[in-house]
């Protein structure tokens, strides 16, 4: 067990040491240090639990660097301008290093210390290596119980792995491209996970931590419900694949089989996980009432006009006011099982205000580019 992974090697830890310090050093010539209270690895490596991809004996990188810079309480304008600046360490790292370079939007002291209960933060505060700065900066997010995690967590984990497995059909047509082959693979597995986690959450036992939930998991191997629900045998391979990543080895009838599967366990649990039934279909009329029920929270008239904003800068007209009022995501979990499980008693054209839509192209474009505004 590494530094950084559960099984990379201390040259491994000693790759990512260095990589790591050119990438602090160059966000504190971007930013006075004066102005930072600490800058923070999360992600995989963050926690210890990071992939090593390992070829012809030799270790490479196969996840992302997660990287946090927690402002102290500067001005909005400052706070802009960093991170305007803070954009080229993407541009920089991630063809120097070959893997992505990300860092997350700006926070302030003041701002962790309200963040919500989202799964992100919740694994960033327990879960990450202080590059820079204060050592005890976990100290100022909430204390989150992992006992409540919000179910709106499980709900937007199943979108965001559910919109994965959507692309992957893309990419079967271009299969004998590299590239195709591992996003394939990277999405089922991803996919594979996140039934996992989202079981995890509704049971109220989720860990911040990929090794903690294996273990759980193993305390609940004879649960009734993981039992029905046949999620098991797929959560473990995505995990083992997770310590110990490889290339795509499998034919592409094989990677089609596999995904085909995956698909149909993946609506049995997203079923359960919305409406509590075991069946495999999705039930289209409970999970819409549930969407209504957990999106009407956002009843306040506050949030309804910083909604109707969202609304109106996407593009999105006033025909319907009760959508203009929800939050752009709630058309997200309305349409996804349209191209997730091919149920078509959605009216998408209505949902997505694209009346101009005349295929299912047309479709899933407006779907894929909301997504990736509102994920």
């Amino acid at each position: 067990m590494g530094k950084y992974t559960l099984s990379g090697s201390q040259e491994f830890d000693n790759l990512i040491d260095e990589q790591l310090l050119q990438i602090k050093d160059e966000i504190l010539t971007l930013i006075p240090a004066k102005d930072i209270a600490a800058i923070l690895l999360g992600g995989g490596y963050g926690r210890g639990e990071g992939g090593v991809l390992e070829e012809d004996g030799k270790e490479y990188l196969y996840n992302d660097y997660d990287l946090f810079v927690i402002l102290k309480n500067v001005s909005y304008l400052k706070k802009k301008e960093y991170q305007d600046k803070v954009q080229l360490i993407h541009k920089k790292f991630t063809p120097l290093f070959k893997i992505d370079v990300d860092v997350g939007p700006l926070q302030t002291v003041n701002a962790i210390s309200k963040a919500p209960h989202w799964m992100m933060w919740y694994e960033l505060k327990n879960g990450h290596i202080v590059l820079w700065g204060n050592e005890n900066i976990k100290n100022y997010f909430p204390d989150y119980s992992q006992e409540k995690m919000p179910i709106m967590e499980a709900y937007r984990l199943l979108l965001n792995r559910g919109v994965g497995l959507i692309l992957c059909k893309k990419h079967f047509t271009t299969f004998e491209e590299e590239e195709s082959k591992e996003f394939i693979l990277r999405n089922i597995r991803k996919a594979q996970l996140a039934m996992g986690d989202a079981f995890l959450i509704k049971k109220g036992v989720f860990n911040y931590s990929y090794k903690k939930r294996d273990e759980i998991f193993t305390q609940l191997i004879n649960d009734e419900s993981l039992v029905q629900l046949g999620i098991y045998e797929h959560y473990k391979r995505a995990y083992n694949f997770k310590e110990r990543p490889h290339k795509a080895k499998l034919t592409k009838e094989e990677y089609l089989q596999e995904y085909e599967v995956v698909c149909a366990v993946y609506e049995k649990l997203f079923n359960w996980v919305f409406t509590g039934d075991f069946s495999d279909n999705l039930d289209l009329d409970k999970y819409q009432n549930i969407l209504y029920q957990a999106f009407s929270k956002e009843g306040n008239v506050k949030e309804k006009i910083k909604n109707i904003c969202k609304n109106i800068k996407i593009g999105y007209s006033f025909d319907d006011a009760y959508l203009l009022t929800k939050h752009p995501r709630f058309r997200l979990f309305m349409v996804l099982p349209y191209f997730l499980f091919d149920i078509d008693k959605i009216s998408c054209q209505k949902i997505l205000s694209c009346n101009s839509c005349h295929s299912e192209d047309d479709l899933l474009s407006v779907f894929i580019k909301l997504w990736e505004k509102n994920n």
